[in-house]
């Protein structure tokens, strides 16, 4: 696997976001792209989502995108987070019962 899906958390929080699809840079080299971005609801930051290459960019390190606008470049920098592994969520006991709709469904094996 060459790509992976990494959380992005933006440094500025009161810039305009950028588009989707902008490449994102390291060094002055092409890693990724972002696929979506997001403010967060309380406005206390930006969050966003990419495709990034693992060996150029690994969780820790920070990217870039610019952009050419109107009133000049924009830039962006982003520090590159790990998606949390679905495996670390605590699944539920062979005990326990989830409720689905208007049935209950036990987790017993």
């Amino acid at each position: 696997v060459n790509k992976m899906l990494r959380h992005l958390k933006f440094h500025s929080v009161n810039a305009p976001l950028p588009p989707s699809g902008t490449t994102l840079m390291k060094d002055d080299r092409p890693v990724g792209t972002l696929t979506s971005v997001a403010r967060l609801v309380d406005g206390s930051g930006v969050l966003g989502l990419g495709m990034v290459r693992i060996k150029q960019a690994p969780p820790g390190s920070t990217v870039v995108l610019t952009l050419d606008r109107p009133g000049g470049p924009s830039t962006w920098a982003m520090d590159i987070l790990p998606l949390p592994r679905f495996d670390s969520l605590h699944p539920l006991d062979s005990q326990d019962e989830v409720t689905s709709g208007d049935s209950k469904v036990s987790n017993d094996a």
